[in-house]
């Protein structure tokens, strides 16, 4: 019917011989988009949703949440210009990369149908939904088509963007994302992710300096002090790294169908580490599993480390529930210095204060009040120096206290 290619490769259309018809499919031909504008469709829809609720679900992650609306005329998605900015990963491997999907998704009847889903959402008490929105038309449009989807109260109670899982990370990159997205969403919810099963590992994707592991456990710290709801990925308290994939070992659609070009994303994906000393990693003890199970660090390891990501996170999880101000304090920026970043989380009761340092060399810093008292968990090794209102942040230092 058009020119709409499939996220996995491929035409998103295929024929349907006994009905002779085709069909779209935005992923994978076995995955068939539901017409949306069908209001039959939409009540099954509903059906579907209360029948788990009525289960005692606690509510629903959206897949994709962006993609379930297309243009009813159907109209070519037209070419990207020759001189845009090239993809990360390898994507310009993928033939979809070469187009703005200004017609097959990103709809503005796709918030509409959201907003037809939040009512059934409504219908039980703290019920919650929670979005993945994807683009690639750029930082400030991904931003902003996130904030869209939960604003007023009537979309999606929390949306996450891919924002934070580019390969560039720095304090002005931070500042960028976690200002303009508070700029944006108004009255909605604000949700963070720094890794996911599509993208590659934190600790094997940004440029750390040789600081990987102090670079992660900064950068888990940042996303346990924001206002909003953060999403720890599975292997982030281990450690997890990529997984070195091999063309043999390969199972996802994307990665088997344009290698080595993009290699998929299974190397994300790989089992959690239970047990250093078990087969698999204690993952499991009988078959093959699905994708190797190699990860450096297991969980009996990161236990008996006492400065681990592990103990660090579990720290900063406790800190986060014993202060209000961390679960539902207001946000605003200090100060950005060089790769220096403060910020402070405020309610009317409660004040604290969070610095940290983006990069390898120790940063002298002056701030605005004097701290009545440090929080930071003790699990962190990279320990600040704090003198009336002056802090010493080492490399990859992070630093909350109360004012």
């Amino acid at each position: 019917p058009n020119n709409w290619l499939a996220v996995f490769g491929g035409a998103a259309w295929t024929y349907e011989p006994q009905r002779e018809q085709y069909y779209l499919h935005n992923f994978l031909a076995e995955q068939p988009d539901l017409n949306w504008y069908n209001p039959e469709v939409r009540e099954a829809l509903a059906e579907v949703v209360r029948f788990w609720m009525n289960r005692g679900v606690d509510g629903f992650r959206l897949d994709t949440a962006n993609y379930y609306a297309h243009d009813q005329k159907l109209r070519d998605n037209p070419k990207r210009p020759a001189d845009s900015k090239p993809l990360e990963d390898g994507q310009e491997a993928n033939p979809l990369s070469g187009y703005i999907t200004k017609y097959s998704k990103d709809r503005h009847e796709n918030i509409e149908f959201i907003h037809y889903l939040r009512k059934i959402f409504d219908e039980k008490a703290s019920f919650t939904s929670i979005g993945e929105i994807g683009s690639s038309e750029g930082l400030d449009e991904t931003l902003k088509l996130g904030a869209d989807y939960v604003k007023h109260g009537d979309g999606l109670h929390m949306a996450y963007t891919f924002s934070m899982l580019s390969k560039e990370m720095n304090a002005e990159y931070f500042d960028h994302v976690v200002r303009f997205t508070e700029d944006l969403i108004e009255d909605g919810w604000p949700c963070w992710s720094l890794s996911n099963h599509d993208c590659t590992r934190m600790m094997t994707r940004f440029n750390c300096f040789d600081e990987r592991e102090g670079f992660q456990q900064m950068m888990l710290l940042l996303l346990l002090s924001l206002r909003g709801t953060p999403i720890i990925y599975y292997g982030e308290e281990v450690d997890m790294e990529e997984y070195p994939i091999s063309k043999e070992e390969v199972r996802d659609p994307q990665g088997i169908r344009f290698w080595p070009a993009i290699k998929g994303r299974d190397g994300c994906r790989t089992p959690f580490p239970w047990d250093s000393t078990a087969p698999n990693n204690g993952f499991n003890s009988g078959a093959k599993p699905w994708l190797p199970a190699k990860n450096v660090l297991s969980l009996d390891q990161a236990k008996a480390t006492p400065e681990s990501s592990y103990h660090v996170l579990c720290e900063m999880l406790k800190i986060r529930k014993a202060f209000p101000a961390l679960q539902r304090g207001a946000f605003r920026r200090i100060l950005i210095e060089g790769n220096s970043y403060v910020f402070e989380r405020k309610t009317e009761a409660q004040t604290l204060l969070i610095a940290a340092n983006f990069s390898a060399e120790e940063q002298h810093l002056k701030l605005p009040a004097k701290v009545e008292q440090d929080l930071t968990p003790q699990a962190l090794k990279r320990s600040c120096t704090l003198n009336n209102e002056q802090l010493v942040l080492p490399g990859c230092g992070y630093f909350i206290g109360k004012l």
